[in-house]
């Protein structure tokens, strides 16, 4: 047995097959022990995320009785998505809700998004806890029982005044028509592809069409109110080339895809009646009173200089009707209030 192997030592191919084969295997050994840290580092930075990631329910509202609504906000340190939303109920066990809308549960640092559950499958008079799950598996609970009184409203109109807005909620939806790889078309096809999703009305390039802008407000008075088409929401500290633009109140706009152009349906004869303690969203897009022309979206420049980035504050003034009784009859008497909300920074055109 001693001589073969000391032929296959003498052997110098036997000798480089033999290097090769150890070079090999410290090859291979190598790139396993590569990616298992690779692989170690990934679990560690998820581990981290998920400790780091914390979501907490605002609010659950009624806005009526077809419908709930459920605000949950990002208080952690990174960026969460809302995937699952379960409603739990003393009989059934568990009913399960899907994400609404899809695949727009995503919250920045410190932001919020409202869902809204349509149709109810509960009404305000239910006791139920809402679970909040995120794609990282982290959740959050909270219970809801309905309050006979709504501690909210006060007596009087006092320093709120008749109706209140969700300072966190300031929206806006665009579309641009004209095809374009500019970067700074942000809110136009995306937003279009998306069906129209509202971005946070904070940041908003001069170069978007057909804006709409989004606020919730609520009636914090003892009375119902009825808003009015003249109701308008204005960026008071532009400088535009002539008169100032107004962004006047509208029932709905249409992104789809068939559409040659976003449409306007006005907001005209059929006016909002807000219950006391009622919440309704507001829509402003049209040129006048009832119109269905876009005023963001005419052929005539509404700023000073498109290559010019300037700011404003967001300024809605609301035009209501308010009821009270009079010798057993409904009288409704005429008022105005203007609301101040975030302020928006109006990005300038690329040249």
């Amino acid at each position: 047995m001693k001589i073969p192997f000391q032929r296959f030592l003498r052997n110098r191919r036997g000798g480089a097959s033999v290097a090769i084969a150890v070079m090999m295997a410290m090859i291979v050994a190598i790139y396993y022990i590569h990616n298992i840290l690779l692989w170690g580092q990934m679990l560690s930075d998820q581990d981290r995320d998920r400790l780091n990631e914390k979501i907490e329910i605002v609010s659950i509202k009624f806005p009526d009785e077809e419908r709930f609504m459920v605000t949950v906000k990002n208080v952690g340190s990174v960026t969460a998505r809302i995937v699952r939303m379960y409603l739990e109920k003393p009989m059934p066990s568990l009913e399960i809700l899907p994400p609404y809308p899809i695949g727009s549960g995503y919250l920045d640092l410190e932001g919020s998004k409202r869902f809204t559950i349509s149709p109810s499958p509960v009404n305000s008079m239910d006791e139920f806890t809402i679970i909040v799950v995120t794609e990282r598996g982290n959740l959050a609970s909270r219970i809801y029982r309905y309050e006979p009184t709504l501690p909210e409203i006060g007596a009087g109109v006092g320093e709120w005044g008749v109706f209140r807005v969700d300072w966190f909620y300031s929206k806006y939806t665009s579309k641009n028509y004209t095809p374009s790889p500019e970067p700074w078309v942000r809110g136009g096809n995306r937003s279009y592809a998306e069906g129209g999703e509202q971005w946070d009305a904070v940041l908003i390039n001069k170069g978007e069409q057909y804006v709409a802008f989004y606020v919730w407000v609520t009636n914090v008075y003892t009375r119902p109110c009825i808003i009015r088409n003249s109701s308008l929401l204005a960026l008071p500290s532009l400088q535009p080339t002539a008169v100032l633009p107004n962004f006047f109140i509208v029932k709905k706009v249409d992104y789809s895809p068939e559409l040659t152009a976003p449409e306007i349906t006005p907001y005209d004869s059929d006016p909002y009646r807000v219950l006391p303690g009622q919440e309704v969203l507001l829509i402003f897009a049209a040129e006048s009173e009832g119109s269905s022309d876009w005023i963001w979206g005419k052929q005539t420049k509404i700023f000073l200089e498109e290559t010019t980035t300037e700011g404003s504050g967001i300024q809605i003034s609301l035009f209501y009707s308010l009821s009270r009784q009079v010798g057993g009859e409904t009288i409704w008497e005429e008022h105005g209030q203007t609301i101040s909300t975030q302020a928006v920074i109006l990005e300038a055109k690329p040249k």
